[in-house]
């Protein structure tokens, strides 16, 4: 009988001892919530600030590779594929991906979009591909604006920043 080598459970390298205080005290985890955007039926969709934006991330040998979008969600939803929906709360972050291939609308216009600009997800519909699979069509909407409380709190100033580099006044 062969044995896989790999599926052996290994001892950790290192370990403190149990009578060993940890010198980082009580600190806990930063805990931020984030989900990623599921479109499994028609009208799912999200809507919210973009806050980070990744080009080109890659998947797995069978999927395309996909630009992941980060919004600070206003409000949206999406199903589980048992049927069930998932409503995000208000300020919940929500990592929506698009599958990068530059024939789609979708990765098209996913490509103008901009930090802080304030757009909506939404699966539209399912297309027949002639390959076995479907396609989902997901459109984004935007008519241009930006979140101007968010950017004021997140986005550095340059002249700040060389305000406290420098010392003093920028003039």
């Amino acid at each position: 009988m062969k044995v896989n080598k790999m599926a052996t459970i290994k001892k950790p390298i290192a370990s403190a001892a149990p009578e060993t205080p940890n010198p980082w005290g009580d600190l806990k985890p930063i805990e931020v919530h984030s989900s990623f955007m599921k479109f499994e039926k028609i009208y799912d969709g999200v809507s919210g600030t973009v806050i980070d934006i990744q080009h080109e991330v890659p998947g797995n040998k069978f999927d395309f590779d996909s630009d992941q979008f980060e919004l600070i969600a206003t409000h949206g939803f999406y199903h589980n594929k048992d049927g069930s929906k998932v409503e995000f709360e208000t300020g919940s972050r929500v990592i929506v991906p698009i599958k990068h291939n530059p024939k789609t609308s979708a990765t098209k216009k996913a490509r103008t979009l901009k930090i802080g600009q304030v757009v909506t997800f939404v699966f539209t519909e399912k297309i027949d591909t002639g390959k076995g699979n479907e396609f989902k069509n997901i459109e984004i909407y935007s008519d241009g604006t930006f979140d101007e409380d968010w950017l004021k709190e997140n986005r550095p100033s340059p002249l700040k920043g060389a305000q406290e580099f420098f010392g003093g006044e920028v003039v």
